[in-house]
């Protein structure tokens, strides 16, 4: 078990530090490559985990990777969406992507809930998603919440340990609050470290309770901006 950061692991800062060069790092290879390095940091293949490339979907859509559990059978735990720097796809667009394609892998009446990771380039969002099917509609959803993003409702119970942050200020809620919710894997480190080392070892919050509710980030039923 990774008890420290990765940094001053040398694979892993001089994957970030190829990444982050002007000229060489604006490809998403260069994302995949440092990513596929910190997950691999953490989620050993001794421990029973592995990290699957491009899982598809029925019809084509693709998470980049998805971190896998191996208990009678391999369960996902973690999906992840990678990004250039210079993508067209802003971190808002990335994280909707990843959820219109989480949705169209479970079938009518699956209700299913997990973590997200969107990475653009050095910068990083931890959420979670729950899927549902929408009985009046007869359709099935996905949709996201920030990983930080507190409820002080008596619907979902707290969890021990889980890490706190804020972000970015570029990165808002969307109720326009002081809250955010996207990091820096080069110079917010130990709360990524420390994030991910949680999220290795406990389950989502149950937030099938938040079908209703008004504060969740993206959601595969919206509209695309362009």
């Amino acid at each position: 078990m990774a008890s420290q950061s990765y940094k001053n692991i040398e694979v892993i800062d001089k994957a970030i530090e190829v990444m982050s060069n002007e000229t060489e790092g604006t490809t998403e290879d260069k994302v995949a490559r440092y990513m596929t390095a910190i997950l691999t940091y953490y989620f050993t293949v001794t421990e029973g985990w592995t990290i699957v490339p491009e899982s598809r979907t029925p019809d084509g859509k693709i998470p980049d990777l998805i971190v896998e559990k191996y208990e009678n059978g391999f369960i996902p735990h973690i999906y992840v969406e990678l990004k250039s720097k210079v993508s067209n796809y802003s971190m808002p667009k990335a994280i909707k992507q990843l959820a219109t394609a989480l949705n169209l892998q479970y079938g009518d009446g699956a209700i299913n809930e997990g973590f997200l990771v969107v990475v653009r380039g050095s910068k990083i969002a931890f959420l979670e998603y729950f899927a549902y099917l929408d009985e009046d509609e007869k359709e099935q959803y996905c949709r996201t919440i920030p990983f930080n993003r507190p409820y002080s409702g008596s619907e979902i119970p707290p969890q021990e340990k889980r890490p706190t942050y804020k972000g970015e200020a570029e990165y808002k809620f969307p109720d326009k609050t002081e809250d955010t919710y996207v990091l820096d894997v080069a110079k917010d480190h130990l709360k990524v470290h420390e994030i991910i080392t949680w999220i290795k070892e406990n389950k989502p919050r149950d937030l099938s309770s938040l079908i209703s509710d008004e504060g969740y980030l993206f959601s595969s039923m919206e509209k695309d901006d362009d």
